[in-house]
């Protein structure tokens, strides 16, 4: 790393501890916080959220970018709802999020910096926290009647799902390529994040996701119904009928036909069907021990001939490493 990174590192490390003492500043009493008329408060710990994100997605730092953004999108539903239930234990669940940014910031800080297996190792102790903090404001959610949607959230649908209705029409109108797919399934996403907090708009726009990286599907069959699955839903969300929205039957026969497996079981299956005979495969055992980890030197990069541990593989590339390491066993000796 050279110095102007470093210098780039450190104002993202000084920055984003500044916005994490707003965050934390403003849950440690988000009853009174979220009680601002104005709604300062809760959008003060919206943008800190927002712009830690920003700045770990600039310097590809995944884990950073990844926990602040999930934490962003629980700050939004508060935001957008300003009569969200909320208790001691929602605090508690938003301020161990913020223990887990601190933790990578720490590390990024010191002077090994924030290495892959540190930043997964990380991402795998937040894991348990981030899926309580879902589940718990579903929970909170569903107590009582749902309140109405915020101005601002019915606001931002009127202004910005047509923009996102059309992109959607000029990349049906392209040639069907891989990118082509990758762009639309990227648009599906935005939209689906836009709904956050809005779990019947976020499960049409998965299913919408589902069917629009289906290969199986041409683009002239995907246009009409997809078109026409948002633009109602947009209604529903602007007329303040959220729990109207749902798949349609047309929506569901584009969706990919789901076979019930072990995914895992079938990758391994040229190996043996365990990690073990996996491991007699490539070596990764002497007479029957297993290699002390501690003994292994890992890194980015591998020299020829090597094949990649799934240690350095990013967590959403794992089944197409784990499958290309498949492929390679079956060809050996």
């Amino acid at each position: 790393m050279d110095d102007k990174q470093k210098k780039i590192i450190g104002y993202f490390i000084e920055e984003s501890k500044e916005n994490l003492q707003a965050m934390e500043d403003g849950l440690i009493n988000l009853p009174e916080t979220l009680k601002d008329p104005e709604g300062e408060g809760i959008n003060s710990i919206f943008r800190a959220a927002h712009s830690i994100k920003g700045g770990a997605a600039m310097l590809r730092l995944d884990s950073l970018r990844q926990l602040s953004h999930a934490l962003e999108d629980h700050f939004r539903v508060l935001r957008d709802e300003p009569n969200f239930p909320v208790d001691q234990k929602l605090q508690s669940l938003f301020l161990k999020g913020c223990d887990k940014i601190k933790e990578l910031l720490d590390y990024l800080e010191g002077p090994d910096g924030l290495s892959p297996q540190t930043a997964a190792a990380v991402m795998v102790e937040s894991q348990p926290v981030l899926e309580e903090l879902k589940s718990y404001m579903d929970h909170l959610a569903g107590q009582g009647a749902a309140p109405a949607l915020s101005a601002e959230t019915v606001t931002r649908f009127q202004q910005e799902v047509p923009h996102r209705l059309r992109d959607l029409l000029n990349l049906f109108k392209l040639p069907d390529t891989p990118t082509s797919r990758q762009n639309l399934a990227a648009l599906c996403q935005q939209l689906q994040d836009m709904g956050a907090g809005l779990g019947s708009w976020q499960a049409l726009m998965k299913d919408i996701k589902g069917a629009v990286v289906n290969t199986n599907n041409s683009f002239r069959v995907l246009a009409p119904v997809v078109i026409k699955e948002i633009k109602q839903a947009q209604d529903f969300v602007v007329s303040g009928k959220v729990e109207s929205i749902s798949s349609s039957g047309a929506l569901k026969q584009l969706l990919p036909t789901v076979v019930a497996s072990d995914p895992i079981a079938e990758l391994l299956a040229p190996a043996g069907g365990t990690w073990q005979h996996l491991g007699d495969r490539l070596g990764w055992r002497r007479e029957g021990v297993w290699l002390n980890p501690n003994q292994l030197q890992f890194s980015t990069t591998a020299p020829e001939g090597h094949l990649p541990a799934p240690i350095w593989c990013p967590t959403a590339d794992l089944p197409a490493h784990l499958q290309a390491l498949m492929a390679k066993v079956k060809s050996c000796t």
